[in-house]
């Protein structure tokens, strides 16, 4: 486990070297290496990417004929990704902070340790996350070598868990939710007095725009269902109960932005670049989104550079930035075989 600095509300871990393989994405396909690089990669320059691969810190790794070829400097030039191809960058690992928050075991045996989850912390390593997410946290305090979280929560939103410690449990967890065996409930606060109770159908549709307007749109079908717990006419807020019928990613948040009760501190679906449900499929409207959503990268760098790697260097996020007021409050098998619970966040408090 790496060392890691507490300051401010933060978990730093300072930076450190690392071996990252990447498999090709099927976006990628039947594009050279440097442009990959260069609009999914987008901590270096183009040319610190080009003059990466020239100094052998980035190779493919192709398999042909049962055996594994590595494709290495000038030929990474000419030579397109293919389906399979694994892409393993030497990288010096900057990783972002995330809250520094005490991870409370809601319950454990020998098969599932189940956690509540605090806002502000990556669930497994994805991207830039390694040390500082809370499946690594999780298996250096309880000496466990494997951990598999059987669903994911976003990094913001706090809440229910579940781990298991073998292959077998987390394909069975894994296989009741699929099968719609497993009932979600969350809280959320929103901005208004939303109505006692509501149903929302609309499709969830996410937005990334890196992969461009051909592949950037994913529309999915969903249902939530909604009822109000609270509301506090002095804040003009609800804390709401939120019932996802579906499984979809950001669908709660989504949906309560389209009702036009968004919770009050979404920095992407009431104060940021989603606030607005608009046609995302018009050409104006998600170059208009890319745009910013490159400006807002800009403004969280610092303009200084990694003195050891080059790598522009990020601010460091405010903690309650860090944090949504969305919470998975239980988990429950519908034949009650196990069932979940935390108690209510402070924020329900209005």
């Amino acid at each position: 486990m790496a060392s890691y600095i507490s300051t401010g509300g933060l978990r730093i871990v300072p930076p450190y070297y690392r071996q990252c393989a990447t498999t090709v994405k099927e976006r990628w396909r039947n594009r050279l290496l440097l442009d990959v690089l260069t609009t999914e990669f987008r901590e270096f320059s183009e040319n610190q990417h080009l003059q990466r691969i020239k100094d052998n810190q980035i190779i493919v790794q192709r398999r042909s004929k049962q055996q594994t070829l590595e494709l290495r400097q000038e030929q990474l030039l000419s030579e397109k990704l293919k389906q399979g191809d694994v892409i393993v960058r030497h990288v010096h690992v900057h990783e972002p902070p995330i809250v520094d928050a005490k991870i409370q075991t809601v319950y454990e045996d020998d098969d599932v340790l189940v956690v509540n989850k605090p806002a502000g912390m990556p669930i497994h390593p994805v991207q830039n996350f390694y040390y500082n997410t809370m499946v690594e946290i999780l298996k250096h305090e309880k000496g466990l070598s494997e951990l598999r979280p059987c669903f994911r929560l976003d990094k913001v939103t706090s809440g229910i868990c579940i781990l298991a410690k073998s292959v077998a449990k987390a394909k069975e967890i894994q296989a009741a939710i699929k099968n719609k065996q497993v009932r979600k409930v969350y809280v959320a606060r929103v901005a208004g007095k939303i109505p006692e109770s509501l149903v929302c159908e609309d499709d969830v549709v996410i937005v990334e725009t890196k992969r461009g307007l051909k592949d950037g749109i994913d529309r999915k079908s969903a249902t939530t269902v909604f009822k109000r717990l609270n509301y506090s006419s002095v804040l003009d807020e609800s804390i709401v109960e939120c019932r996802p019928l579906t499984g979809r990613t950001h669908q709660i948040r989504i949906h309560l932005r389209n009702l036009g009760f968004p919770i009050v501190n979404d920095q992407l679906y009431r104060h940021g670049l989603l606030a607005t449900n608009e046609d995302y499929s018009d050409p104006d409207v998600f170059q208009r989104i890319a745009k910013e959503a490159e400006s807002s990268r800009e403004e969280q760098l610092t303009g200084e550079f990694c003195e050891e790697c080059g790598k522009r260097l990020f601010k460091r996020p405010e903690p309650g930035k860090l944090v949504l007021y969305l919470h998975a409050r239980e988990y429950y098998h519908e034949e009650n075989k196990w069932a979940y619970v935390t108690e209510y966040p402070e924020w329900t408090n209005i």
